[in-house]
C-alpha cells in the first residue's frame, strides 16, 4: 500500500477505535506474511477479517477493500500465468495440441488483465509469443507465427537496453522470424533472424546458462540461410557456433540431443554441397547420439529419427550400400508412425519416407517401392498448404516418382500426373527458385515430348522467368558463377 494509505491506518489506531485497531493489527500481520512469501490465500483471509472489523464507511475500510481488490487481481493473474507455463511444459513433453491451445487462451487473458507499464508486461508478451510459436510448430497455421512475431516484437520494444531479459527476448524474436522464413521463404525474415540472434549472443556473458542455446539457434538460422543462398561462409559459421553450443552443454542436459541433431543437420548440408565423406560419417554419428539420448514417448523422438534416416539415405547415395537405405526406410517409417495426424511436420516426414522408397526403387527396381513412394508423396503434397515454402520440393519429388513409374510401365497417365506435379511446383512462388527451376524444366521437357506446342511454350515461359531468380544479383559473384553451370544442362534437357 502507498504511504498515504498507511498514514490513514496509523491515524485510526491513534483515535483508539478498538475495531480499527484490531483491523490494523490484522493488516500488519498480513503485510508481514507478504514479505515472508506466504501464500496469497492466507493474506487475503486476514484482509477479509480486517475489513469486517473496520468501521462501516470509514477511510480504513475503503483502503482495506482497495488493497484486497489489488491482491485478488494480482493473484488471479499469477495463477493464470502459472497454469499457462504448466500447460506449455505439458505440451513440450507430450505434444498434446490441446494443452498449447489452452495455454494461448490463458496467456491472452493474463495480458488483458495486466495494465500497460506493468513490470511483468514484456515477459508476459514474450510467453504469449512462445505459446503462439509452439502452436504454429504443431498445427502450421500462419496466423500463429504472425501473432508470435507481433507480440515478441512488443516485448523487445518494452524492455530497456541493459535489462537482464533483453538478450532472451531478442533470441525469442529471432526464433519467430526463423520459423516464418521456413514457412514462407522470404529472405528478409532470415536476415532479421540472424541479426537479432547475434545481438542476443553479444548481450549474453560467457558462462551464462543460456549461452549454448542461443549459439545453437544462431547456427540453425545460418544453416538455413546457407541452404537458401549457398554461401559457404554461412555453413562454416553454423557448424562452428553449433559445436560451441554442444561443448557448453553438459552430458545429461535435456537439450543435448536437440543440439547434436542440429549439428548433424549442418554437417549434412555441407556434405551435400562439398561431398566430403567424413562429414556424412560425422552426421550419422551425432544423429544416432541424439536418437539414443531421447527417451521413447518424447515429442522430439520422431524428428530425430527422421533426420537420422535422411543421413543414412545420403550415405547410401554416396556409397551404394544397401543396408543404409534399408535402415533409412526403417527409421523414417518409425518417424511417420510416431507423428500424429494434424502435426505440422507430418507432410515433411511422409515426403522423406517417399524419397527413401524412390531411391531403393532406383537401386533394386522393385515395383512396390515406387508404388509406396507415390502413395506417401501424394499424402505429403495433400497435407502441404499452397504457398508453403516446401510445396514445390514435394511436388517435384512426386513428379519424379510418377516419371520413374512411367519409365518402368510405360503408362501415359503417369506422364500426365508428372506434368501436373512439375507445373504446380514451378508455379509455387514462395519456394526456392532453384527447385522451381528444375521443376519448370522438367515440365517443359514433358510437354515438348508428349503434349501440345502451346503447353510447352507456357512451360518455357516460366523457365525463363525463373532464371534471374536462380542467378540472383543479391548473391556474391562467386555464387552466381557456381549457379550458372547448373542452368545450362537443365535448360538443354527442357
Amino acid at each position: 500500500m502507498c504511504d498515504e494509505q498507511l498514514a490513514v491506518l496509523h491515524q485510526a489506531r491513534l483515535n483508539g477505535a478498538n475495531s480499527a485497531q484490531d483491523a490494523l493489527d490484522l493488516f500488519y500481520i498480513a503485510d508481514q506474511l507478504v514479505e515472508c512469501g506466504e501464500p496469497d490465500s492466507k493474506v487475503m483471509g486476514l484482509l477479509n477479517q480486517a475489513i469486517g472489523l473496520a468501521p462501516d464507511g470509514s477511510d480504513l475500510e475503503t483502503i482495506l477493500v482497495e488493497g484486497l481488490s489489488v491482491l485478488e487481481h494480482e493473484t488471479k493473474v499469477n495463477e493464470l500465468h502459472s497454469s499457462t507455463i504448466q500447460l506449455m511444459e505439458l505440451f513440450q513433453q507430450s505434444g498434446d495440441w490441446t494443452a498449447i491451445d489452452n495455454a494461448v487462451q490463458l496467456m491472452e487473458e493474463v495480458i488483458k488483465l495486466t495494465p500497460d507499464g506493468h513490470a511483468d508486461k514484456a515477459g508476459q508478451l514474450n510467453n504469449l509469443g512462445n505459446a503462439f510459436l509452439c502452436r504454429f510448430e504443431r498445427l502450421g497455421e500462419l496466423k500463429d507465427i504472425e501473432n508470435a512475431i507481433h507480440v515478441k516484437r512488443q516485448a523487445v520494444n518494452l524492455t530497456p537496453d541493459g535489462h537482464a531479459d533483453k538478450a532472451a527476448l531478442l533470441n525469442n524474436l529471432g526464433n519467430a522470424f526463423f520459423h516464418r522464413f521456413e514457412r514462407l521463404g522470404e529472405l528478409k525474415d532470415i536476415e532479421n533472424a540472424t541479426d537479432v540472434m547475434q545481438q542476443a549472443i553479444d548481450l549474453t556473458p560467457d558462462g551464462h546458462a543460456d549461452k549454448a542455446g542461443r549459439l545453437n539457434n544462431l547456427g540453425t538460422a545460418l544453416q538455413s540461410r546457407f541452404e537458401r543462398l549457398g554461401e559457404l561462409k554461412d555453413i562454416a559459421n553454423a557448424i562452428d557456433v553449433m559445436q560451441q553450443a554442444i561443448d557448453l552443454t553438459p552430458d545429461g542436459h535435456a537439450d543435448k540431443p536437440g543440439r547434436l541433431n542440429n549439428l548433424g543437420n549442418a554437417l549434412q548440408s555441407r556434405f551435400e554441397r562439398l561431398g566430403e565423406l567424413k562429414d556424412i560419417e560425422n552426421v550419422i554419428d551425432v544423429k544416432r547420439q541424439a536418437v539414443d539420448l531421447t527417451p521413447d514417448g518424447h515429442a522430439d523422438k520422431a524428428g530425430w529419427l527422421n533426420n537420422l534416416g535422411n543421413a543414412l539415405e545420403s550415405r547410401f547415395e554416396c556409397l551404394g550400400e544397401l543396408k543404409d537405405i534399408e535402415n533409412a526406410i526403417d527409421v523414417k517409417r518409425q518417424a511417420v508412425n510416431l507423428t500424429p495426424d494434424g502435426h505440422a511436420d507430418k507432410a515433411g516426414r511422409l515426403n522423406n519416407l517417399g524419397n527413401a522408397f524412390s531411391h531403393r526403387f532406383e537401386h533394386l527396381g522393385e515395383l512396390k517401392d515406387i508404388e509406396n513412394a507415390i502413395d506417401v508423396m501424394q499424402q505429403a503434397v495433400n497435407l502441404t498448404p499452397d504457398g508453403h515454402a516446401d510445396k514445390a520440393g514435394r511436388l517435384k519429388n512426386l513428379g519424379n516418382a510418377f516419371l520413374y513409374r512411367f519409365e518402368r510401365l510405360g503408362e501415359l497417365k503417369d506422364i500426365t500426373e508428372a506434368t501436373v506435379a512439375y507445373k504446380q511446383a514451378a508455379e509455387n512462388t514462395p519456394s526456392r527458385p532453384s527447385t522451381r527451376y528444375v521443376a519448370a524444366c522438367r515440365w517443359a521437357n514433358l510437354c515438348s515430348k508428349y503434349q501440345s506446342p502451346s503447353s510447352a511454350l507456357d512451360a518455357y515461359t516460366v523457365v525463363l522467368e525463373i532464371i534471374p531468380q536462380v542467378v540472383w544479383f543479391g548473391q556474391t559473384v562467386h555464387r552466381r558463377y557456381e549457379e550458372l553451370p547448373k542452368i545450362g544442362p537443365n535448360f538443354t534437357q527442357a
